[in-house]
């Protein structure tokens, strides 16, 4: 396998498919030549450029408008996506680009606020959960969720990083399922 990667790297002006899709997943493909292959007109081979844990932070900017959504998903889930390309991509059309948005270990608090302050889709809901949230941000969530959807209230009840402020408020909540999760993590603490 290592011997056909090698041969077709240096032929990446090759029209075969089948190349060009496996030197874009190939971890060991260089930087240059996922640049040169994040401009092919074959949407799955960009699909794979946006998916290797190799491409550089540069590259997947050139890649962060691509029409295709399959492609926009790949760069939020990339290791060296930078919180900046993350944050263009928090406005993304596409629920599951957002969604890898908020999932990305390298989305900043600023990234999830943004998100929160645009309040696209159910996105506040998917932020409530997330083990990476700041209090900041939880407490953004708090102030635009709707206070009748105890789904979101019980996933901050529930979230390590809220405030002792948000779980006071919490805590005295209608429903018991929001309030004595609240509470309780009240009294861990």
């Amino acid at each position: 396998m290592k011997r056909y990667i090698r041969c077709a790297i240096k032929d990446i002006t090759s029209e075969d498919f089948n190349v060009k899709v496996t030197v874009a997943m190939d971890p060991t493909t260089d930087p240059m030549t996922l640049k040169q292959l994040a401009t092919d007109t074959d949407k799955w081979v960009r699909v794979e450029v946006a998916a290797n844990p190799s491409t550089p932070a540069e590259v997947l900017n050139m890649l962060v408008n691509d029409s295709f959504s399959d492609i926009r998903e790949n760069i939020a889930e990339n290791p060296n996506v930078t919180p900046d390309i993350l944050k263009i991509l928090s406005f993304d059309k596409s629920r599951n680009v957002r969604s890898n948005v908020i999932n990305s270990p390298n989305a900043t608090e600023d990234v999830l606020l943004s998100m929160v302050v645009n309040n696209l889709d159910d996105d506040i809901f998917i932020i409530s959960s997330r083990p990476h949230a700041t209090a900041k941000v939880l407490d953004a969530v708090y102030e635009k969720a709707d206070k009748e959807d105890w789904q979101i209230l019980r996933h901050l009840a529930r979230n390590k990083n809220s405030s002792v402020e948000l779980l006071q408020i919490l805590a005295k909540y209608k429903k018991s399922y929001v309030s004595d999760l609240a509470k309780r993590r009240l009294g861990e603490m």
